[in-house]
């Protein structure tokens, strides 16, 4: 499969285009000749370039025309195997992530916020028993605060980029 721009994420062989749609490869150069969109026909036996998004929504049309209550269930059953190819090439490309390592995240930056904002007090109150200005005490406290939200955020861009994983 070719990769880069939007049409070409989704560019695949004719032969691909047959396993996507549970088809045999010669269904789909018969269908290439019936209307099935090609972004290029091969020539000579040579293999056709095809937009797996459209072929996939004009083979739904036809199923759609024909009545054939068969054609319908093969054609839902297609679908969602090309949704999941789609969710498969995303993934590979590094669009989606798993809900289980965002939940993992989720969690190593809460427990690192509760051990930062729970570590305070004792970073500062030998600091705020002598002080008796309450404007100072507050300086002290958002600034303990702002350093356990800075590193926090510096640590979370850190493991989105991949270097803290």
């Amino acid at each position: 499969m070719q990769s880069g721009g939007e049409v070409g994420k989704w560019v695949m062989s004719g032969a691909d285009v047959a396993v996507l749609l549970g088809v045999h490869a010669s269904t789909v150069t018969r269908w290439i000749d019936d209307g099935m969109p090609a972004i290029e026909r091969g020539a000579g036996g040579g293999e056709s370039r095809i937009d797996a998004r459209a072929a996939v929504r004009w083979a739904l049309q036809r199923v759609e025309v024909s009545g054939d209550p068969g054609a319908k269930a093969r054609a839902a059953f297609n679908q969602a195997r090309a949704d999941r190819e789609q969710l498969r090439l995303a993934k590979d490309a590094g669009m989606l992530v798993l809900a289980a390592d965002v939940d993992k995240a989720a969690t190593l930056a809460s427990r690192a916020m509760r051990d930062a904002m729970l570590s305070i007090p004792e970073r500062v109150s030998s600091l705020l028993a002598a002080e008796s200005d309450a404007a100072r005490v507050h300086a002290i406290l958002a600034n303990e605060i702002r350093q356990a939200l800075t590193a926090l955020a510096d640590g979370l861009a850190r493991q989105a980029e991949g270097v803290d994983t």
